[in-house]
């Protein structure tokens, strides 16, 4: 897994997670959260220790996700 992104959206609001290396060649799951009606939001960068931690961490956030509402908008792997 090199790099991938996904975006999930409810009603009012976004949430996205991207997976690729850092400026420093760290493997890093950055997520990103916001409303669609305002400009207030988030972001957190949290480094991995491989692929399969990344595989791992995605399909947790997919699952969650999913079970508050949030649909899959972009899927980019």
């Amino acid at each position: 897994m090199q790099s991938c992104y996904r975006r999930w959206e409810n009603r009012d609001r976004w949430y996205e997670a991207s997976i690729g290396p850092d400026l420093f060649g760290q493997l890093t799951l950055t997520c990103r959260w916001g409303s669609l009606r305002s400009a207030r939001g988030g972001m957190q960068c949290r480094p991995l220790t491989g692929t399969a931690e990344a595989e791992r961490l995605l399909q947790a956030l997919s699952r969650r996700r999913e079970r508050h509402g949030y649909r899959v908008v972009a899927d980019l792997a």
